[in-house]
C-alpha cells in the first residue's frame, strides 16, 4: 500500500514538471486506467513515478541526508566501483572518492547519480574503465 510519503513524492513531481491537474488525470487514465492516486498500488505508484523520472523529474536527497552518502549496490555499480578503487591502487585514478566516480559517471553519460545510470549506462561504463585500465598498463 501506498504511503503518504510517496503521494507527497507524486504531487512534488507533478509541481516540478509544471504538469497541470488535468494532465495528471489524463496520466492516470492513460497509463492505470484511475482517476486519483489513491486507487494505484504500490507498484503502480513506483512505475508513475519511474515515468515522472523519464521526463526529467529528478527526487531531492532528503535535507538530513549527507551528500554523496548514498550509493547504489546492484551488481554493475559494485563493478564499477571496483574498477574504480583498482584503478586508484594501480596508480591510474588520483581521487578514489565516491565524488570523483559522480564526477565522472556525469562527464561519461550524463547522469547525475550512478544509481540513476540505466544498465546500458552501466555497461559502457564499466567497458570505459576497462579499456582506460587496459592502456595505462605497460
Amino acid at each position: 500500500m501506498p504511503t503518504n510519503k510517496d503521494y507527497a513524492k507524486i504531487h512534488i513531481a507533478l509541481n516540478e514538471l509544471g504538469l497541470t491537474e488535468e494532465n495528471y488525470r489524463d496520466i492516470l487514465r492513460w497509463k492505470f486506467k484511475a482517476e486519483s492516486a489513491k486507487e494505484l498500488t504500490q507498484r503502480q505508484v513506483t512505475v508513475l513515478l519511474n515515468y515522472f523520472r523519464s521526463k526529467g523529474w529528478r527526487p531531492k536527497p532528503p535535507k538530513n541526508a549527507k551528500s554523496g552518502t548514498h550509493m547504489a549496490h546492484d551488481p554493475q555499480s559494485r563493478k564499477i566501483r571496483a574498477l574504480w578503487i583498482t584503478m586508484h591502487k594501480e596508480g591510474i585514478i588520483k581521487n578514489p572518492s565516491e565524488l570523483a566516480l559522480a564526477r565522472y559517471v556525469k562527464r561519461m553519460t550524463g547522469v547525475d547519480r550512478l544509481e540513476w545510470c540505466s544498465a546500458a549506462h552501466k555497461y559502457r561504463l564499466i567497458e570505459a574503465l576497462k579499456k582506460w585500465q587496459d592502456r595505462q598498463k605497460p
